[in-house]
């Protein structure tokens, strides 16, 4: 056992007690963690001579002053000094000193301490006449934890061991208290490593030795910031109420148990001081410091425009006034950023009712689930707001936010009404807009083709009528967007021509929008018109021309602070970039970013879902890209908008053409031309270029006859011949298809690893060991390690066996 001990307890103090060191004395001033025993056990193995003072007995110094005088400058003696927070007599610690300085040379003090140093002996700490070895190096860690449980026949996972370490704080005699209720058990770790009564144990023990005999005003302070398990000096500042916390932090720095400064003016509590204080502050009646504390965070991180940080503070004491202020901040803006997500939780939380009567806050309820496809529940509360404006009974003013918040919802919100019903809901907006409500400047207007940019609004409606909703809408419009109409109507002329195959007229309304925009519209319809302009000089053969439009725009927008639009503009590059042939870095980046299937779907990202869609065919990896054609497909359904309909039919006709399902892709082909043959709509065919071509060309013969799939084919014939790279790789899905580091983790698999092994190997977090092989399993359609391993050799990605 005792070579266990040195091998696994004390790997980084250990060349502090081994360097020629004859005898060791150790005093100590109470049992108490474990230390003493881990000092006992090696010091049975070095086979030092010893001896064992214990300071809080009526001790004197004569044995000790004896040791010393016998020792010569070659025998070296180490003298630790253990627990000194609990010696509260000053006449020991003066005599303490005087030994210390009278001592040969050859002899060196340690002091182990888990809490603060008694001042006293400070001063000899910074003359380096006293060193000082501190808990971190003294806890066990992880692996530790799990042979000293093993040592008492109790076996655990990595992760078990790993969460009775932030228990236990790696200490001996906590593992002792949670080895003795593993064993009233059953002998197997508890389920959950809740420990119930090893916790009340320790956090009695916790208070006894350390917390309670701190004083009075340092003890607040430590409950106040261990509110937070994380934090700065701003922020214990506004906690503690005071102008300069430093001293108060250094002084608390001094308990080594509490607090660590891992970079300058940043803090962090061990996870198991954090909990301990979470316990005492339920436990402790006088919560109104808690709350003010938390409102003067709040306020702290509204005013910096932290406004999540804002939220957590004032909710986390049920500070709801305060908290509804902020959050109807936010959710009063346009829900472009990812900001406007993390109101979801606060939402929640907020009482219903409150939720319920305010009109802001039950529209954004259905914005955010409408964002998050949640159709069920985006319906139940505008539901919800519509029985708000036929309750009755409100002043005109709270009656006028009610109609605000139901225009808004029908204009915004695609799955309330499909755009054939939009017209009255924009009139209505212009007319409110007229009389003074600023509310609606807030929409994000992101031009009419949907595979432009996420947000868009379906155009086809648009298309059957647009001569007459230009008329009727042009001037509403700009009352309803202001600045944000600049160019739009253009912009939606030019994706009409576009998609009928017209670029001629395309490429004068896009060069239009674009000088329009340029004079004065807003980064997101300058976006859009760029991006409008480069497919109609893509659609002529022009990839060069085209991928200039989009030169230094990405500096552009980190200048005039549209860094949102950055994810996109990128989006639309890759896309381009797949007209080249196949982009090995595409899918890694898009996932990178968030277009991952194996997280939640943001309606807002279905742009970026497309182009991984392409990306995937273009790579040969057909059989993932499916069930995400699938996901689009049903969206575009649900949400009424019959562009994505017809698009995500020709990509499933490409999918299923390669998974060699020609009857099933010349279905959802023929479905999408039916569609498209209404509108008039040939660009939806032709952009997919040698993808799309062979299921054109399998058309029953009545079919290829018809004069527009005759358009269609023709067009998409040409498109191929520009960019014959596109779509070019068919045949089974192959290495390509995974990144290097999933490619990396597969072949850890193979080996055998468990997650903790490979994560440890690889020297990353076991969560993202997690999210690589969770990406593994979704690309190669299965659900465990040995079909992902089956899988994988079946396909060549890795060597059979």
């Amino acid at each position: 056992m005792a070579d266990q001990m040195e091998n696994i307890y004390w790997k980084q103090p250990l060349h502090i007690l081994s360097e020629s060191t004859q005898k060791v004395v150790y005093l100590f001033a109470k049992m108490g963690w474990g230390k003493t025993e881990i000092v006992r056990q090696w010091l049975e193995e070095e086979k030092h001579p010893h001896y064992w003072i214990d300071c809080t007995q009526r001790t004197t110094w004569g044995s000790l002053r004896q040791w010393l005088a016998l020792e010569s400058p070659e025998n070296c003696c180490l003298v630790i000094l253990d627990s000194f927070q609990n010696i509260r007599n000053a006449e020991r610690l003066t005599e303490l000193m005087a030994e210390i300085k009278a001592s040969p040379r050859a002899c060196r003090f340690i002091i182990m301490s888990r809490t603060m140093v008694p001042s006293p002996l400070r001063p000899m700490m910074i003359r380096r006449e006293l060193k000082v070895m501190g808990e971190s190096e003294l806890s066990m860690d992880r692996a530790a934890v799990k042979a000293y449980l093993a040592q008492d026949n109790i076996q655990t996972t990595d992760e078990e061991a790993a969460e009775i370490r932030a228990i236990s704080g790696g200490w001996p005699m906590a593992l002792n208290v949670i080895i003795l209720e593993i064993k009233e058990n059953g002998g197997s770790p508890i389920r959950g490593c809740h420990y119930v009564h090893s916790r009340r144990y320790l956090y009695d023990l916790i208070a006894e030795e350390i917390y309670l005999p701190l004083g009075g005003d340092l003890r607040r302070n430590l409950m106040l910031l261990g509110m937070y398990e994380t934090f700065d000096e701003e922020m214990a500042a506004v906690l503690m109420d005071v102008e300069n916390p430093r001293p108060i932090l250094q002084d608390i720095l001094q308990i080594g148990s509490f607090l660590t400064e891992f970079e300058p003016g940043k803090y962090h509590f061990t996870p198991f001081m954090y909990y301990f204080f979470m316990d005492r502050r339920e436990r402790c009646d006088q919560q109104q410091i808690y709350i003010e504390a938390n409102r003067r965070l709040g306020c702290y991180f509204e005013a910096k425009g932290e406004y999540v940080s804002a939220l957590e503070a004032f909710y986390a004491y049920g500070l709801y006034e305060e908290g509804i202020r902020v959050l109807k901040m936010v959710l009063s803006r346009p829900p472009d950023s990812d900001v406007y997500y993390e109101m979801e939780p606060f939402l929640e939380k907020t009482p219903a009712l409150c939720v319920e009567r305010d009109p802001l806050l039950c529209y954004s309820m259905a914005m955010i689930h409408s964002l998050n496809y949640r159709v069920a529940e985006c319906k139940n509360w505008y539901d919800r707001l519509l029985a708000l404006e036929a309750e009755g009974g409100w002043s005109a003013e709270d009656l006028k936010a009610i109609r605000i918040a139901v225009i808004y919802g029908k204009i915004a919100i695609p799955c309330v009404l499909g755009d054939r019903k939009v017209i009255r809901p924009l009139l209505e907006g212009a007319a409110l807009i007229r009389s003074g409500v600023n509310l609606f400047n807030g929409f994000t207007v992101t031009g009419n083709q949907p595979r432009i940019m996420a947000g868009s609004r379906d155009f086809c409606n648009w298309c059957h009528h647009a001569r007459l909703l230009e008329k009727f809408l042009k001037r509403p419009l700009q009352h309803l967007l202001g600045k944000k109409a600049v160019g739009i109507v253009d912009i939606g002329f030019g994706e009409k021509s576009y998609q009928e195959d017209d670029l001629d007229t395309c490429l004068i309304h896009a060069a239009k929008a674009l000088a329009d925009c340029e004079g004065g519209g807003t980064l997101d319809t300058l976006f859009v018109a760029k991006a409008l302009l480069a497919q109609g000089l893509v659609a002529r053969g022009k990839l060069v021309e085209a991928k200039s439009t989009m030169l230094g725009f990405r500096d552009r927008l980190v200048e005039e602070g549209g860094e949102g639009l950055l994810r996109n503009v990128m989006v639309f590059r890759i896309g381009q970039s797949l007209l080249e042939g196949p982009n090995p870095g595409a899918i890694e980046w898009l996932e990178d970013e968030g277009i991952d299937e194996s997280m939640a779907f943001h309606t807002t990202d279905r742009y970026g879902y497309l182009i991984k869609i392409r990306a995937l065919l273009c790579s040969g990896g057909v059989e993932r890209a499916l069930p995400l054609i699938e996901l689009i497909h049903a969206y575009a359904l649900d949400y009424k908008r019959t562009y994505n309909v017809m698009e995500t039919l020709v990509l499933k006709a490409i999918c299923l053409h390669k998974m060699g399902r020609m009857t099933d892709a010349l279905a959802a082909l023929e479905t999408a031309i039916t569609m498209a043959r209404d509108y008039g709509f040939i660009r939806v065919f032709a952009d997919e270029g040698g993808g799309i071509l062979p299921v054109l060309e399998a058309l029953p013969k009545g079919t290829r006859e018809e004069d527009f799939v005759k358009k269609v084919t023709e067009a998409t014939r040409v498109f191929q011949e520009q960019y014959p790279k596109y779509y070019g790789v068919q045949g089974k899905l192959d290495k390509g298809l995974l990144t290097n580091a999933e490619q990396v983790v597969l072949g850890q698999i193979a080996t055998g690893r468990s997650n903790v092994e490979i994560a440890e190997l690889l020297s990353v977090s076991l969560a993202t060991v997690k999210t690589h092989i969770n990406r593994i399993y979704h690309k190669l359609g299965v659900k465990n390690r040995t079909q992902a391993l089956i899988k994988a050799e079946r396909l060549g990605i890795i060597e059979n066996g």
